[in-house]
């Protein structure tokens, strides 16, 4: 057979890809498109050497936007990224949510040159997202500023790794300024250190701690922390877009009358069963009824202080362990326990399904829907479902009855939210278009997760691993929510998996949290009442917020429902943006009302319901987006082809 110059080929194709990308892009007839017209910028990524030592690298960005309908087209040569589509699209999108367009107004085009094997992954996407927006705007950037750092999707910075390495290369490379995620002025990194025994060479790992601030002026480099993308872009553009602050509180008289009826229900539900079981529970179920008690307590306390939304989560806690004892009670008594268990989840079962009827049927018929709140039901009827699949796994008489209890009463917390996500809210959700976010976020989620991952072992974290764990475990139930077509829960699941993948990054090492929280808190209050500025009720996000200051959290759970918060209001409002509403109706109806339809005892009859089919045809696509695509897929093939 006849040799192939493999190299020869593949150079073509490259090269065809570029002239297939230049003259697929809209120009004046006749005119070529120099390689001015692209925004560059340098990327800060890391590698590891043979020797297992770190080191920087900077890669070239080059960035073009066109008129279009919103696709994202990345091409990374001759290495490729991981991650890197997943942080082009949410560049894409941010930089336009910040600009105040929609996304899928523009064309977005990302090539990248990486010349090493580098660790790919979501580091790259702040300065991705200002080159974006001087592409949108045609604004000149600066070429000896280089920037690291994750992009959110409410448009912050999220902290990264290998910082001091991605310091190192930018000063080789001429760089006088280096942007970094705020609070990361000083990291801890892993070192190697060998030393001579003998005969014998010893390697161990130490953790060290690094003043990035001072290594900058080591080096001639000054370095900047920076915690929104605006801040970056003043910087590289001299263009600034202010972010508005806002006095005020976060937790307005009407959040407090929105949540103070469920919490007085549930109040008195708490006191109702309670007083029943005490006279009739087995006295071996006395510690689950003194932990009931203790949570009712608390739950009197705070609802007299007005903090209804944590009173109602302390009612909920004390409603699964009331639950419990009614189960476990009965089953006690029970003559014939299998018998008894079946009957549990059957009732269990038949609260799942009403309650996923519920939701359902409100998303479709309601007059209006509150997009935080439906999200936060979708997301308990997907808990509910998955907590009765552990209980029927569960080989344990008691954990079996615990998790039913959880279960039951998870569902019925679904139908809750779902009632007060219809006092108000916007008309006529594009269940499509909110399938395409979705999407988005779950795809940028697992790149979080999987950078945060590779973070935590290289610096020995392992403190920090339950942090990743509960990421992990919301991208899966994002996922799921997907597939059953609650697109809204999958986003806010993949909205708290981002947060704790970005907090255990942003604690490596850290051993003081004042800050972090003093900061958090501040953030969440004013993303809080801008998103009210824009007559949207932050139902989820004030709740997160009220349980940070209110319930009884550690430091850590509690800067995590802080960023929750904050990350909810704002990407509440892109979301509704992208989907083109500018106006917020109300409901007819009181939260009394609505609430009257959540049931509060098990019901003799349940309706199953069919999951929405999930198959959607794609948008179309202009013949430059085409062109690109092939030259892109031929690129592609050539590389596997060199490969094998």
């Amino acid at each position: 057979m006849r040799s192939v110059n493999i190299r020869a080929i593949r150079a073509a194709a490259v090269a065809l890809a570029v002239i297939l990308l230049v003259s697929s892009i809209p120009c004046p007839a006749g005119a070529e498109l120099p390689l001015s017209e692209f925004k560059h910028v340098k990327l800060a990524a890391v590698y590891t050497t043979s020797t297992g030592e770190e080191r920087g690298v900077l890669t070239d960005l080059y960035v073009y936007t066109t008129p279009g309908s919103g696709h994202v087209f990345v091409d990374t040569h001759p290495f490729t990224q991981i991650g890197m589509q997943g942080s082009a699209r949410l560049a894409a999108m941010v930089a336009c949510d910040v600009l105040g367009l929609n996304y899928r107004d523009y064309d977005f085009y990302y090539l990248v040159k990486v010349d090493s094997p580098v660790a790919g992954g979501p580091s790259g996407g702040a300065s991705m997202t200002v080159a974006t927006i001087a592409s949108l705007l045609n604004l000149s950037m600066r070429n000896d500023v280089v920037m690291t750092g994750m992009i959110n999707p409410d448009g912050s910075v999220g902290p990264v790794g290998g910082i001091p390495s991605k310091l190192r290369a930018a000063a080789s490379e001429g760089a006088t300024m280096f942007l970094i995620p705020k609070g990361q002025g000083t990291v801890y990194v892993k070192r190697l250190h060998q030393e001579q025994r003998g005969p014998f060479v010893l390697i161990t790992e130490k953790v060290e701690k690094v003043d990035v601030i001072e290594l900058g002026r080591s080096l001639g480099v000054q370095v900047v922390e920076i915690e929104d993308i605006r801040d970056a872009l003043r910087i590289f553009t001299g263009y600034a877009i202010e972010e508005k602050k806002y006095a005020g509180g976060a937790l307005t008289e009407q959040f407090k009358q929105t949540m103070r009826p469920l919490a007085e229900r549930l109040l008195n539900e708490v006191e109702t069963t309670y007083a029943r079981l005490s006279q009739t529970s087995a006295p071996s179920l006395s510690s689950e009824l003194g932990s009931a008690s203790s949570m009712m307590e608390h739950a009197k306390s705070l609802y007299a202080k007005g903090a209804y939304y944590a009173s109602t989560s302390q009612s909920f806690g004390a409603l699964i362990k009331l639950r419990y004892v009614d189960y476990a009670s009965g089953y006690l008594k029970a003559q014939n326990g299998t018998e008894y268990l079946a009957m549990v989840q059957d009732e269990v079962r038949e609260e799942i399904d009403r309650s996923n009827k519920s939701v359902r049927d409100a998303a479709n018929t309601a007059d209006v829907i509150n997009l935080e709140g439906l999200g936060a039901a979708e997301s308990r009827v997907q808990k509910a479902q998955e907590l009765l699949a552990q209980a029927m796994e569960s080989q344990s008489v008691a954990e079996q009855l615990s998790l039913l209890a959880f279960a039951y009463e998870r569902a019925r917390s679904a139908q809750w939210w779902i009632a007060i996500a219809q006092q108000e809210g916007v008309k006529g959700l594009d269940e499509d278009e909110l399938r395409e976010l979705a999407a988005g976020y779950i795809s940028q989620a697992q790149s979080i997760a999987a950078y945060s991952s590779t973070l935590l072992q290289e610096s020995g974290a392992t403190g920090l691993m339950p942090l990743l764990d509960g990421a992990s475990s919301d991208i899966e139930s994002a996922k799921t929510q997907f597939q059953e077509g609650f697109y809204a829960g999958a986003i806010y699941d993949a909205l708290r998996s981002m947060v704790g993948s970005s907090v255990a990054i942003e604690l490596i090492g850290q051993r003081e949290l004042s800050e972090n929280l003093k900061r958090a808190e501040e953030s969440a209050r004013n993303a809080i009442i801008e998103e009210r500025r824009y007559g949207i009720e932050p139902i989820l996000a004030a709740s997160a917020y009220e349980n940070a200051m209110e319930g009884q959290l550690g430091e850590v759970d509690r800067l995590v429902e802080l960023e929750y918060a904050r990350l909810t209001a704002r990407t509440t409002v892109r979301v509704l943006s992208d989907l083109g509403y500018a106006e917020v109706g109300t409901s007819v109806k009181s939260v009394e009302d609505l609430l009257g339809k959540a049931s509060s005892h098990p019901s003799s009859s349940s309706t199953s319901t069919s999951t929405p089919s999930s198959e959607h045809s794609p948008p179309a696509m202009g013949d430059a987006g085409w062109m690109l695509m092939v030259a892109l897929l031929v690129a592609g093939w050539l590389r596997a082809t060199q490969r094998k």
